[in-house]
């Protein structure tokens, strides 16, 4: 068995509650999600590890669990935790470190519930980035399609590689990808987060481009998920604005062919 750390993590930081703080923060290993510790499993771990982890804890083992790339606020523990207590299903999961290549992520055409304006993973020929997937039961797999209303949940695309840090390619894995499109930045390319994402930084541009979605949504970052997140209506006209002022994505556009 390799060595096994455990981190509890701070219960608000999610983004439901803090949006501004979205996509809240990940682990730093892959792991296991017990309720409100995350248990480390650094260096590689391998299926052994985390099914005697996930055995230990009384749930289901990973061979009878479906594999879902976060791309958003769902790498965050906390944020995980909170929809999952929600909903009143298990917050046992496991998370694991994988590498992806040919797919990024892009700020999504809409604004959620809770105010923020969240990611959505795109096409970008030659990249390869971290991530995390989640290892879920049917019933959290539920749960999680009813936090995602503007999202489609997909089979990842074939010519898209997953990998797990043991080197062995993951083939059956889901991803969710907006309803909406995504949004595009000054130049027409896809508006992608910042190193590391701000809210506050993607708000502020977005507000700084058009006068028309300051008179909607106020001035400010803090104005802007205060009153996005008290309206629906309010929500749906700011999604609106970003098409009347062409931002969105086009269906043609092949970046967002990443799922089937």
């Amino acid at each position: 068995m390799r060595p096994v750390t455990d981190r509890g993590f701070d219960l608000l930081d999610h983004a439901l509650g803090r949006p501004l703080g979205y996509p809240g923060t990940p682990p730093r290993t892959s792991g296991l999600l017990v309720d409100d510790v995350f248990h480390e499993v650094p260096a590689a771990p391998d299926g052994r590890v985390l099914d005697h982890m996930v055995r230990e804890a009384g749930v289901a083992t990973l061979d009878r669990r479906s594999a879902v790339l976060a791309i958003g606020s769902n790498a965050s523990p906390a944020q995980l935790r909170a929809k999952f207590t929600t909903h009143r299903v298990s917050a046992v999961v496991p998370m694991t470190v994988v590498t992806v290549a040919g797919l990024g992520r892009a700020h999504s055409a809409h604004v959620s519930a809770a105010g923020y304006v969240p990611m959505t993973p795109i096409r970008v020929a030659g990249s390869r980035s971290q991530a995390f997937v989640l290892w879920v039961d049917a019933a959290q797999l539920d749960a999680l399609d009813r936090t995602e209303p503007n999202y489609e949940r997909r089979a990842l695309a074939g010519a898209l590689e997953v990998t797990l840090e043991s080197n062995e390619r993951l083939h059956d894995v889901a991803l969710y990808v907006s309803r909406w499109g995504h949004l595009l930045a000054a130049d027409g390319s896809p508006l992608q987060p910042d190193r590391p994402p701000s809210q506050t930084r993607l708000i502020e541009g977005l507000l700084s481009r058009s006068g028309e979605l300051r008179d909607l949504a106020g001035p400010t970052p803090a104005d802007f998920v205060s009153r996005a997140a008290a309206s629906r209506e309010l929500r749906d006209e700011i999604r609106r604005c970003f098409a009347r002022s062409g931002w969105v994505s086009k269906g043609s556009d092949r970046s967002t062919d990443v799922g089937r």
